[in-house]
């Protein structure tokens, strides 16, 4: 819970999720723009960019920060031909995820939310990414690409 959670595990979680974003994309976009090149930044962020969850307020704090960062990345650097997107996964099946999958009453409270009724695979952000990484993406910036078998639509 937000009252619960200790400035360590705080620092971690923003530090994983918003501060290696933000430093990756800020070391990428300057070395585009020294080599006057154009070019693509994609960064994660998460159904909880947009959903307030419970027990996750850390790290749903710092995937909103991630959206927000990739919108103000998108105003500064759209005139220097690079675009910065977000896309933000639902609940996907990862070594991260196997022992929540494994808990029937959280996995049947995933499949009822998610109108696709089952947990996404990395496999399922390939388009995504070919598409925000393509020339087919060379006018979208600043936008977060939802990959969350319809949860968000719900």
């Amino acid at each position: 819970m937000a009252h619960e959670i200790g400035d360590e595990d705080i620092d971690a979680i923003f530090a994983v999720n918003l501060k290696s974003g933000f430093v990756a994309s800020q070391e990428f976009a300057k070395k585009l723009i020294e080599l006057e090149r154009p070019g693509k930044i994609i960064n994660i962020g998460s159904m909880t960019s947009f959903l307030g969850m419970y027990n996750v307020s850390a790290y749903a704090a710092s995937k909103g920060g991630v959206l927000q960062m990739t919108k103000a990345f998108s105003n500064e650097l759209a005139a220097k031909g690079i675009q910065v997107n977000c896309i933000c996964p639902g609940y996907y099946k990862t070594p991260l995820t196997e022992d929540i999958i494994q808990d029937p009453e959280y996995n049947d409270f995933v499949l009822m939310r998610t109108p696709a009724m089952r947990w996404g695979e990395p496999k399922d952000l390939r388009g995504a990414l070919i598409f925000l990484a393509s020339p087919a993406s060379d006018f979208v910036t600043g936008a977060p690409l939802i990959v969350d078998g319809g949860m968000l639509g719900k």
